[in-house]
């Protein structure tokens, strides 16, 4: 069933960073730019999206071939699949499973810049952080602890394959953004690899492999119950239009506007329409109440 339009009522624009392009890269991400409420700051490391009309767009700016990083140089590693090139080393190909070794071949190795998230000049604030899975995101949240404490929402890409070779424990990554006050909701839209060959040329073949996961960190408890009336109904609005999760945002909602949350069960079809119909009545000969 569709969505039905809902007044979120929130002021100024929701920004975003995306490291690596993988939100720009989702296919209803135009969607979400027509909503009009996102600005979105893009590092694209490989260059993806150069020459893309995305870089047009009055709300989106794009910075290739650069990453976040320490500050310091570093090397991409440009394999024939863009989207598994990476500041990462890769392994060997003989270890990676057969669907990805060809794509995982390197073409080149390029020096290109890293920047500290906390070091970004211009940058006043920032609500939702994306992370790829084909850099150091645990170099790149140690030198952001300033810029983890005021997120509403982080994406990690978590790799279960791992194509590079100095792939990242989980556990760290918590512990870190746990001590800026945010912390693990839940993985989701899992990806997976299929085992058919190529070559088949299947229609639809079944993907059975699981090969990444986002993690979703919210604000810890303590946080959600310090947010602003704002800050809630962004991120009940990032919630619900980039990842579905009524259940939480209603929770937000519920906090700021119990009428407004309740517009939005009717909106997202968990509450029948009003019926204005059995709740109004006409004066009429046969029935007029006397006065009390």
């Amino acid at each position: 069933m569709t969505a039905q339009p809902f007044n979120w009522n929130f002021q100024g624009r929701l920004v975003a960073l995306d490291q690596g392009a993988g939100l720009a890269s989702r296919p209803d991400f135009a969607a979400l730019m027509a909503l009009d409420a996102l600005s979105v700051i893009i590092f694209d490391p490989a260059s993806r999206l150069h020459g893309s009309p995305l870089g047009e767009h009055p709300h989106v700016q794009i910075f290739n071939g650069i990453t976040l990083g320490d500050g310091r140089p570093t090397t991409l590693h440009a394999c024939l699949d863009s989207q598994l090139s990476g500041t990462r080393p890769p392994q060997p190909l003989a270890s990676l499973p057969a669907p990805l070794q060809r794509g995982a071949q390197v073409l080149a190795r390029l020096p290109i810049r890293s920047t500290r998230l906390d070091g970004l000049q211009g940058l006043k604030s920032l609500d939702w952080l994306v992370l790829d899975d084909r850099h150091d995101t645990l170099g790149i949240v140690h030198h952001a602890g300033a810029t983890l404490g005021q997120l509403l929402l982080a994406q990690v890409s978590v790799s279960m394959l791992a194509p590079q070779a100095e792939h990242f424990e989980f556990g760290p990554l918590c512990q870190r953004l746990a001590e800026h006050g945010l912390q693990f909701y839940r993985f989701h839209a899992p990806s997976h690899l299929s085992q058919f060959p190529a070559e088949l040329d299947l229609t639809a073949p079944r993907a059975t492999q699981l090969h990444s996961v986002q993690a979703l960190f919210i604000p810890t408890p303590e946080r959600l119950a310090q947010l602003l009336p704002q800050r809630r109904l962004k991120l009940a609005f990032v919630l619900d239009t980039a990842y579905g999760l009524h259940d939480l945002a209603y929770r937000l909602l519920a906090g700021v506007d119990q009428g407004q949350a309740a517009a939005y069960l009717q909106a997202r079809h968990y509450l029948p329409a009003a019926n204005l119909a059995a709740t109004t009545f006409t004066l009429t000969a046969e029935y007029s109440p006397a006065p009390w």
